[in-house]
């Protein structure tokens, strides 16, 4: 058959879709480069959705016969950023780089300690979006003209709501400084395209700081879990702790993969018809080093300016401050190490006990075998009280703990009718 027999057969199925299934069909072609004559096709016939998941499709190619549509997006107010900051093509790459090179040189004419304009501020918010997973020379020029002008961009005044990744607790020059090197450490974990990865390198190399985090960032894609804590784990005893924590920050451990998995959201919810929030995940060569979470439990918590943690639960990643997520999030399946696994145990029951009762805890003592108390539990429902109900509870005491039936029809008694879930208890019964 010829291409465009093919082509008529991909359409054909297409229109045989409906719904969520019609638009992951399309999302997916994009995994072909011999779908192009298709996403085009859709590009310029479908409307709405279908139309939207065409065009971010495109992005991904070097397609000359979209760059019109592309150039007509970037001139938007929105810049086409809905669009194109799921580009990892040079053509596109290029394209953005220089509306993103204009803004910036003019930004940066400013004396220090400006205020960013309503205006000037989004503008910024959605370049920044499209900087996202481009390598392209001009791109990377970018963070050549951003790195030379952090120091300055710190002390600018903005709003601390950035992104779905942006989203500081504290807000200081020092925080302000994570932007850059941050958006090139996601830049990394979206596109691992060695043209970043050398990047990362000169740029740790010339400015240090929080370029460092970049630069360890590539090294969850390159080197070897020996390695990688050989190079970067010493430096959790010197004052770029800080770097290496916002490295290991932005990785979990998927327990459906067994495999250590870097993840991050991007873009931004402006309004119900123009969200542009994404996540976007990638395993890492090889799992983390045990000897990590042993170190980890030896260093004095300590607030976080910037973590994601993904949440099973929720399905998305979310951000946090606490030190003790990361630990959480990072912890495996299965250890090789016991004394490791014994050693981490002590410290979740220490802090567990210090702290008011987030669920973080339990969920740590529960996957290192350790047996979840009445009172354990008790004092996650009291931390905040607003966020439990009687559909949780059971969910809790099904996921998190070893409890026998009895062990949870006896617990279920000692609860304020309000949370006594009666479907739950019925079941237990019937078993």
């Amino acid at each position: 058959m010829n291409k465009k027999g093919n082509m008529q057969e991909t359409l054909n199925k297409i229109a045989k879709l409906k719904g969520g299934e019609k638009l992951d069909f399309i999302k997916n072609l994009a995994n072909d480069a011999k779908n192009i004559p298709v996403l085009l096709h859709l590009a310029e016939n479908e409307k709405g959705y279908n139309k939207e998941y065409a065009l971010q499709g495109l992005t991904r190619f070097d397609v000359a016969e979209a760059l019109p549509i592309f150039k007509k997006l970037l001139k938007s107010k929105s810049k086409g950023e809905k669009i194109l900051l799921h580009g990892t093509s040079d053509m596109v790459s290029d394209l953005v780089a220089e509306e993103i090179h204009t803004f910036f040189t003019k930004l940066f004419q400013n004396e220090k300690s400006y205020c960013l304009s309503v205006d000037n501020f989004e503008d910024f918010q959605r370049f920044l979006s499209l900087i996202l997973g481009k390598a392209s020379e001009k791109m990377r020029n970018i963070y050549r003209l951003l790195a030379e002008n952090n120091d300055k961009f710190a002390s600018f005044n903005f709003k601390s709501s950035i992104n779905q990744h942006f989203n500081f607790y504290t807000f200081t020059k020092e925080t302000k400084k994570k932007i850059f090197p941050q958006t090139l450490s996601l830049s990394i974990i979206r596109n691992p395209d060695q043209r970043l990865i050398t990047l990362a390198d000169e740029l740790t190399q010339k400015y240090g700081e929080n370029w460092l985090t970049a630069k360890m960032v590539a090294s969850f894609f390159t080197e070897k879990a020996e390695v990688l804590f050989e190079k970067y784990s010493p430096l959790l005893l010197s004052k770029e702790k800080t770097y290496i924590l916002d490295a290991l920050a932005l990785l979990y451990f998927n327990k459906k993969t067994e495999k250590h998995t870097a993840i991050a959201q991007w873009g931004n919810y402006y309004d119900e018809r123009n969200d542009t929030s994404t996540y976007f995940s990638r395993e890492i060569k090889e799992n983390l080093d045990e000897r990590w979470l042993e170190i980890l439990t030896e260093i004095v918590p300590e607030k976080i300016a910037l973590q994601t943690y993904f949440s099973l639960s929720a399905g998305v990643a979310a951000a946090y401050e606490s030190y003790d997520q990361i630990l959480q999030a990072l912890l495996p399946k299965n250890f090789e190490n016991q004394f490791i696994k014994e050693k981490l145990a002590t410290y979740f029951l220490k802090r567990e006990k210090a702290e008011k009762g987030a669920s973080l805890y339990i969920d740590a003592l529960n996957l290192l075998q350790v047996p979840i108390t009445e009172a354990i539990i008790e004092k996650w429902i009291a931390y905040k009280p607003e966020a439990v109900s009687k559909y949780n509870i059971p969910i809790m005491l099904n996921n998190n703990t070893r409890w026998t039936d009895e062990q949870k029809l006896n617990f279920y008694k000692k609860l304020p009718a309000n949370l006594v879930n009666q479907d739950a208890i019925k079941k237990l019964q019937n078993k």
